[in-house]
């Protein structure tokens, strides 16, 4: 046999190790996206997470700053203490509460208020399978200042 048809095992080796990176270079596109949606939905449910617990912190400040301010007027202290909660809110650019009614026994020389506060998604995704509660909400009732 002439030396010329043989097959070099160096270029053989080079072809099939060209031909496998040919094959894998398409998993990598692949791989990518299974691990894109999982971490899409841990971030996008923490970013939705982390404004509900924000906005159920400043309601119950809120709502202890309203009755604090409600329980120094002895004159109407149910109006102070909405317009305290009211103007709180405000002021942090969170509008749109309401205040029902108190759950529970008030004492008669206190003053109670109640906020409830929708709680949109912000990214629009835990809103889908209604995993998050739709309300903020805090109750707050102190003893009226004499």
């Amino acid at each position: 046999m002439p030396s010329n048809s043989r097959i070099d095992p160096h270029r053989e080796r080079h072809a099939t190790r060209r031909a496998g990176q040919r094959r894998e270079s398409g998993a990598a596109a692949v791989e990518f996206a299974l691990v894109l949606i999982p971490l899409l939905l841990i971030v996008l449910g923490t970013i939705d997470w982390g404004y509900y617990f924000y906005v159920r912190e400043v309601v119950a400040d809120a709502a202890r700053a309203g009755a604090r301010a409600g329980s120094l007027d002895t004159a109407d202290p149910g109006t102070t203490a909405t317009t305290a909660a009211t103007t709180f809110l405000k002021n942090v650019n969170l509008k749109g509460a309401k205040f029902p009614g108190c759950t529970g026994a008030v004492p008669a020389n206190a003053v109670c208020i109640r906020i409830v506060y929708p709680t949109p998604s912000i990214t629009g995704f835990t809103n889908l399978g209604g995993v998050m509660p739709p309300n903020a909400s805090a109750q707050a009732t102190m003893r009226l200042e004499p």
